[in-house]
């Protein structure tokens, strides 16, 4: 084994290609395995895969005949001993060759040679965040070979291996595919396309269903009393809850995230319906606390009467209610002159026609007006405002929701 190595590192320069003539190309293959996707960072743009980068190549330098050497089929060097493709992750966040000094060269006796180069490579990506949190991303590895080293990547039949690939972390690896590129200064360049999807349960869990919570109790507050005092700092502290939810989003999406993400203008929608409802909320209790010795608008009094309409209540003068409450066989007459006469009648005759003075014919003519307060203005707004935002929220939350998960897709460069 010593004498064989002696011999073949005679003369040998790693430096050069290994090729007997340098005029030549030399062809790599190249085979990726993808083990794990530990790591998405959207907010720095970076993508970190765990893989093996599998290289064969035929080194005219280093052949012999096993006979000669005790019947030895293959030999073990280190990468530092011998040539190996200069390979670089061209949009790597460092620029170091993958071959480390550990790694190992199986030569065969013919001179075929391989090596599996085991790391994490991290990579720059950019992100598209426009349907967060249902977003789908593709992320490209450019693998290009350092210097101008006369060489050509090629890929066998099958140039992708994921049968061991862990799952873990946040995302769903779906495809990896493999693509050439040439470029002028680099020459012949490998590309993986790697697209992935993100895990939204935890977000719909933790994120969405809580500030579709947080909304609708914001609309909730026109249903507290206007007495109670409470409501003004109720509303307040709904609007500071949903500026928490729009800090933990500032987190999770790149600052430059162009087009903006969805989920920012639906929270920034929500917290301007909040702003909206406070508003309300304010002008219902001046309202509710005017002083009643002011009369109430035409426009107010239509409004009152619009929700009454439509709620079945009814507000009735104060002097005709307690009539009604104070004689209910008056209130009970029949609605004509003609049958009013004849339930008195019998009265009449009861009373051997003695005339007797009833005020029951003008009773029933009277006008039941309905008397509006201000206190009615207040809590007709407050029932038109939560009648028509509730209803409206609940819609455009589902409606978001299903969008952002049905039209969220892969970009189309990565198609």
């Amino acid at each position: 084994m010593t004498t064989l190595k002696k011999m073949l590192l005679t003369g040998y320069d790693k430096d050069v290609v290994a090729v007997l003539n340098q005029s030549h190309v030399l062809n790599v293959t190249v085979i990726f395995s993808l083990l794990a996707i530990p790591e998405v960072d959207t907010v720095g743009s970076t993508i970190k895969l765990s893989a093996y980068l599998n290289l064969a190549w035929t080194d005219e330098k280093l052949t012999w005949d096993p006979a000669d050497y005790g019947g030895i089929q293959e030999l073990s060097l280190l990468v530092d001993t011998v040539w190996t493709p200069p390979i670089i992750l061209g949009n790597g966040v460092t620029t170091k060759t993958i071959a480390n000094s550990w790694h190992k060269v199986l030569i065969n006796h013919t001179g075929v040679s391989r090596v599996a180069l085991r790391g994490t490579f991290n990579g720059l990506c950019g992100f598209t965040m426009t349907f967060w949190p249902f977003d789908k991303q593709a992320c490209n590895l450019f693998f290009v070979p350092l210097g101008n080293e006369n060489i050509r990547f090629i890929f066998p039949s099958n140039p992708i291996h994921d049968d061991d690939f862990i799952p873990m972390g946040e995302w769903t690896y779906e495809q990896i595919t493999a693509s050439y590129q040439n470029r002028f200064y680099t020459g012949n360049d490998i590309i993986y396309t790697v697209k992935i999807s993100r895990h939204s349960a935890f977000y719909l869990l933790t994120m969405i269903i809580p500030l579709y919570c947080v909304t609708s109790l914001g609309l909730f507050v026109l249903l507290i009393p206007c007495d109670t005092g409470e409501r003004v700092g109720f509303g307040i502290t709904i609007m500071l809850s949903m500026v928490v939810f729009m800090m933990v989003i500032k987190d999770e999406v790149p600052k430059t995230s162009e087009p903006l993400p969805y989920m920012c203008i639906y929270i920034n929608i929500t917290v301007f319906a909040a702003f909206i409802v406070n508003i309300i909320n304010f002008v219902s209790l001046s309202l509710f606390h005017r002083n009643e010795a002011q009369p109430v608008g035409q426009r107010y009094k239509y409004l009152v009467n619009l929700v009454s309409m439509f709620s079945g209540n009814r507000t009735v003068h104060p002097e005709v209610k307690a009539r009604k409450n104070k004689d209910d066989n008056i209130t009970c007459l029949p609605s004509t002159p003609e049958k009013q006469l004849d339930n008195v009648l019998p009265s009449m005759r009861k009373e051997n026609l003695e005339p007797v003075e009833h005020d029951f014919i003008s009773e029933p003519t009277v006008k039941h007006d309905k008397i509006v307060t201000w206190k009615d203005v207040s809590n007709a707004i407050d029932r038109i405002t939560f009648v028509t935002l509730t209803p409206l929220a609940i819609l455009a939350t589902i409606a978001g929701v299903v969008y952002l998960k049905a039209a969220s897709v892969y970009p189309d460069w990565a198609n």
